[in-house]
């Protein structure tokens, strides 16, 4: 048996073996916690510095975004146009500075209220551009029309509207310019294309007026023989009268008979009144000249007005008459029930002179300047359902069909140098289409004529929005 001595013996070597087991345990345990803290470690360093990295860029974004607002801020303050943002309802909900100086309204004043109460207020019978304008989604749209300031005054303004998305909401942001310098400036441009094309037409003009004052001056100097004639022979028979039945008397009485066969009495009974009918239509004549040339040349006025279009024409007709009348024979077919158009009578003037010019134009190049046979340029009005149609037609030469998309493009001619400027076409278009709120349409075909309609709306529009430029085949 083995002594007590040697089981404590066995049990201490035991109790080291398992010491030296828990001691290898706790240091691999150690060593491996010191590892995970040594990652940790790192861990925690990288994080921190992308921790600091992502702070620098937050930090530097928010100094962007600050600096940009205040870029932002400072174009808003100081740029010529006023900035405004709506919601979809027309609530305003941003104004800038320049906008109170434009409008008359302070910010503080006009936040949430609606641009149908304060700038842009409703028409009767006309529609108000802001429902155009807050029911399209597209980018950049411009539109033109009178704004309302805070004292009553109307300002033409231009505004140019994008939608955008702000907190899950559509809103509109609009910048508006002061076009009052522009539509001036355009007012004045129209006006002197207008005398320019009178100073163009001035010696047919002067024909025109020449001929009956032909006529007027030939009839008076007729009458003047015959006044001077018919005063011989009542002079013949006051001294027939006064005297007494005798001898003496008879005499004069066959003096007086000779004087009367000596003017032709009958003829002069049955020519001067005829004279008189003459000159009176020359001078009829001569003072429809002049007052076409008035209602064509005056500058008209800057809003629309109400319009008698057949009036328009035929004044319009009378002014360039010596520019179709060798080569054309003019129909006009004027519906009598045609409604008054508001519109702006002189820019309407310049387009159908413009439109007759050219008809003139086409039909000399088709038939020759020494042709026997005229062509026809015919003129026509009819009430439609939205508006009124103007339509003028020639027997000209025709537009060749890849000419037909360009022809209402700036300074586009198929005219010779000298004779077109590319711009009559392109004036129409911008005063139908632009300015009225119309159309302007073409049918042609090479060899056999050409159509251009025009139709105008009845309705004024509170705003005219551009649209795309129309031709048809």
């Amino acid at each position: 048996m083995r002594s007590r001595f040697e089981d404590r013996d066995c049990e201490m070597k035991l109790l080291d073996s398992s010491t030296d087991k828990t001691v290898q345990m706790l240091e691999r345990a150690l060593k491996r916690e010191r590892h995970a803290r040594r990652q940790v470690e790192k861990l925690l360093e990288l994080r921190t510095k992308e921790l600091d990295q992502l702070n620098c860029d937050l930090t530097r974004q928010a100094d962007q975004l600050s600096r940009g607002e205040e870029t932002i801020h400072s174009i808003l303050t100081t740029t010529n146009d006023a900035f405004l943002m709506t919601d979809a309802a027309g609530a305003v909900k941003d104004w800038s500075p320049r906008a109170e100086q434009l409008f008359g309204w302070m910010k503080c004043d006009i936040l949430n209220r609606n641009l149908r109460a304060t700038i842009l207020p409703e028409i009767p019978g006309a529609v108000n551009p802001l429902q155009s304008l807050l029911g399209d989604s597209r980018q950049g749209r411009r539109v033109a029309t009178n704004a309302r300031r805070s004292d009553g005054a109307e300002v033409p303004v231009e505004f140019s509207i994008s939608p955008m998305l702000r907190d899950g909401q559509f809103v509109f942001t609009a910048f508006a310019h002061d076009i009052s310098e522009r539509q001036s400036m355009q007012a004045q441009l129209a006006h002197a294309q207008k005398m320019e094309s009178v100073g163009q037409l001035a010696a047919g003009i002067a024909h025109e007026i020449n001929t009956p004052i032909q006529y007027v001056g030939d009839n008076i100097r007729f009458l003047e023989e015959a006044v001077r004639d018919l005063c011989r022979l009542i002079y013949a028979y006051e001294r027939a009268s006064q005297s007494q039945l005798d001898s003496a008397s008879a005499a004069q009485v066959e003096d007086a008979a000779t004087v009367a066969e000596q003017i032709d009495l009958s003829f002069l009974r049955d020519e001067a009144p005829q004279a008189v009918r003459q000159a009176i239509d020359g001078t009829e004549r001569v003072a429809q000249i002049v007052q076409a040339m008035k209602d064509f040349s005056h500058p008209g006025t800057k809003e629309k007005t109400a319009l008698n279009v057949n009036r328009a024409i035929e004044s319009t007709v009378t002014v360039c008459r010596n520019e179709w009348k060798y080569v054309a024979d003019m129909k006009l077919q004027l519906d009598p029930s045609l409604p008054l158009v508001p519109c702006l009578p002189g820019e309407l003037n310049q387009v159908i002179l413009n439109l007759v010019v050219n008809a003139a134009h086409a039909i000399g190049d088709k038939n020759g300047p020494h042709a026997l046979n005229k062509g026809t340029i015919t003129i026509s009005t009819s009430a439609e359902e939205s508006g009124v149609a103007i339509r003028i037609t020639d027997s000209g030469c025709g537009i060749a069909p890849e000419n037909l998309g360009k022809i209402f493009n700036p300074f586009f001619t198929t005219k010779s140098v000298g004779r077109g400027t590319g711009q009559g076409l392109s004036i129409a278009y911008t005063t139908i289409v632009e300015k009225h709120g119309g159309r302007i349409d073409v049918e042609s075909q090479v060899g056999v004529g050409t159509t251009f309609t025009i139709r105008l709306p009845v309705t004024i529009a509170g705003g005219i929005e551009n649209t795309t430029r129309r031709s048809s085949l």
